[in-house]
């Protein structure tokens, strides 16, 4: 555009047939500042890869547009270079490696000495009071993962129904040995299908509902007439029957130390979250709306525990409905405004 009144851009891929991050798209769609510069794929095969070349080319070809606008949002480190204005560079999948530090490092000084500002958007304090104590010199703020706009949970009742008691577990995939992501870091749920589901199959009227790919090795292992599998859904497909469940599961061992987006889903959905302790869990423990443990064995444990005491998980899930506002997309967009906001003309 010639001219804009908004003083921040964003140049962003939405794919039609590979799943995209959750996060930066309905972030950017629910502010008034950010101008968005959308391409969406195709549905056919094997065409993203194409069109992820082409942003880059977009981006090559149109940098003085790009550079009129006061703030730019980066498509990625190395084609921010091209872009004459202030940056923000939004992380929220750090590796934590020196390779990234010194990526972040080299950027925010090339930013500076060409006289712009430069800004880092993180969903953690974790991951702010990391990169602050090494020495990044940008500032930092911290706005959290958000959920679907699509989930409308209002109501802290529980079911006091003993009869059904629904488990509910998120994942693109869920394999296990002999799947394609066995021992993935993510996508491997053999802590969930053979130590913690074996365990509590029998318990009374217990459901557990999968929503994602399930593996051909983790599928017979869960030909069971209460285990339920959905397929892979869109966030919007989920979001709208997640509410329908009781507890929802992160059997995730492994800790990227990040905030998971699911587990805001969960909360924004009004059900309580059952996980392991880790830094990618913390937030559940902070705001009281599930129970983080130890180990497997406290894990099953606290399965059979909250399958019978329905009070208790009705104050879980009336902290998560109290809380989920401040974790709505809408709520997010406006704290990403305010970055600019307070940015623009200072």
């Amino acid at each position: 555009m010639q001219s804009d009144e908004l003083p921040g851009v964003t140049l962003y891929f939405l794919s039609k047939r590979n799943s995209t991050s959750p996060r930066f798209f309905p972030l950017y769609e629910n502010t008034s500042l950010v101008r968005i510069v959308l391409v969406q794929g195709s549905r056919m095969p094997y065409l993203d890869f194409l069109y992820l070349r082409f942003l880059r080319l977009l981006l090559r070809t149109f940098r003085r547009s790009f550079s009129r606008y006061e703030y730019f949002f980066l498509l990625d480190i190395p084609t921010s270079s091209l872009i004459a204005t202030n940056q923000i560079l939004h992380i929220d999948d750090p590796s934590y490696s020196n390779d990234e530090l010194n990526l972040i490092k080299s950027w925010e000084l090339n930013v500076r000495s060409n006289g712009f500002d430069s800004k880092i958007v993180v969903t953690t304090n974790y991951m702010m009071n990391y990169f602050q104590n090494n020495q990044v010199k940008s500032e930092i703020q911290v706005i959290s993962q958000g959920f679907s706009s699509s989930n409308n949970a209002t109501r802290a009742e529980v079911s006091k129904d003993l009869s059904s008691f629904k488990l509910v577990y998120i994942s693109p995939y869920i394999d296990c040995l002999g799947d394609p992501h066995a021992g993935h870091p993510m996508w491997d749920a053999s802590v969930l299908i053979d130590q913690i589901w074996t365990q509590v199959s029998h318990l009374r009227g217990i459901e557990l509902h999968l929503i994602g790919r399930v593996g051909r090795s983790a599928g017979r292992k869960l030909q069971q007439p209460n285990v339920f599998q959905h397929g892979f859904m869109s966030i919007a497909e989920v979001s709208a029957i997640l509410s329908d469940f009781d507890l929802a599961l992160y059997p995730r061992t492994h800790d990227n130390r990040w905030q998971p987006q699911k587990i805001i889903e969960y909360l924004g959905a009004g059900v309580p979250i059952l996980a392991f302790e880790l830094v990618d869990t913390k937030l559940i423990e902070d705001l009281a709306v599930g129970v983080v443990v130890e180990n497997t064995a406290q894990f099953i444990a606290k399965i059979r525990e909250l399958s019978l005491n329905r009070i208790l998980l009705q104050e879980y899930k009336g902290n998560c409905i109290s809380k989920r506002y401040e974790y709505s997309w809408t709520y997010l967009g406006q704290k990403l405004d305010k970055i600019l906001d307070n940015s623009v003309g200072s």
